[in-house]
């Protein structure tokens, strides 16, 4: 593993020669996959991420692709045995949800599985009144909360890090790669490298900020966790989107962030409306 990640860190990522042969070599690999899934594809992922094709998968991503999920896969027929779609509704809207409930449906087989998982918020505010300011700060990330001083976002307010880990806004769009020689900072929006790899997004731009909406008070977020059910404060926290102060940094394009709260009722409702059982 130490081998792997020394690798990663200083020639496939640093590299651009290595990088574009990398790139041949698994455009042709897809290439390949394609075409053996238009005859044999049993599974899709939802929100998969680029370059993730894989033998009897169909993979679909609406944040990196920019991919408007339609009412049933571009799948004319029921043969789907499982749609797995991980931490990936929270970020679209309820429209586009139903698209995707309507298109697994008329994609699975029976007796097929729609496999869903998306974020607990109560998790979350749980821990804020647990007080506990570590977990919070580990889920939010170090590399995060580096830039939240940009915008003087106090670090060890406990009421920033609840609003920042159900709803982390970010003020600048982008798009992403995991192919260095693809990387271009000047085009609009940037291409970058995918966070976490050396260099990343939030070390290359000083004034990139992902975090809670800026000028929201501690004092108005502890009153409304206080006084709200979860699932009310939830709606509250996703409804700061919309004020003024953000939108300075926002510019109106809400792009990756959290902004839908899933909970099982709503789930359920979903389910129903499209016929799924058990």
């Amino acid at each position: 593993m130490i081998l792997y990640n020394f690798l990663k860190n200083n020639i496939y990522y640093k590299s651009k020669i290595i990088s574009f042969f990398l790139f041949l070599i698994i455009f042709i690999k897809n290439i390949v996959i394609n075409f053996f899934n238009f005859f044999f594809v049993k599974y899709i992922d939802i929100g998969s991420g680029k370059y993730k094709e894989t033998f009897f998968w169909l993979n679909f991503d609406q944040q990196i692709n920019k991919l408007v999920i339609n009412k049933n896969f571009g799948i004319n027929k029921k043969n789907i045995t499982l749609v797995y779609c991980s931490h990936f509704l929270e970020h679209i809207n309820d429209q586009t949800a139903k698209n995707i409930f309507a298109a697994s449906f008329s994609s699975l087989k029976n007796e097929g599985i729609f496999r869903i998982v998306v974020p607990n918020q109560s998790y979350f505010i749980n821990l804020y009144k647990q007080k506990n300011i570590i977990a919070l700060k580990k889920l939010i990330g170090e590399l995060n909360l580096s830039t939240w001083k940009v915008y003087k976002t106090n670090i060890n307010s406990l009421e920033q890090l609840l609003v920042g880990c159900i709803m982390s806004i970010n003020n600048f769009d982008h798009e992403l790669t995991i192919f260095k020689h693809q990387e271009n900072l000047k085009s609009n929006p940037p291409i970058l490298l995918v966070p976490g790899a050396p260099g990343c997004l939030q070390e290359r731009f000083a004034n990139y900020y992902n975090g809670p909406p800026i000028n929201i008070s501690d004092e108005l977020i502890r009153n409304k966790v206080n006084q709200l059910t979860n699932t009310e404060f939830v709606k509250f926290v996703f409804s700061l989107l919309e004020t003024e102060e953000t939108k300075k940094i926002t510019k109106g394009d809400f792009n990756t962030w959290h902004k839908n709260d899933w909970t099982l009722k709503k789930k359920k409702l979903f389910e129903k409306q499209n016929d799924f059982k058990n």
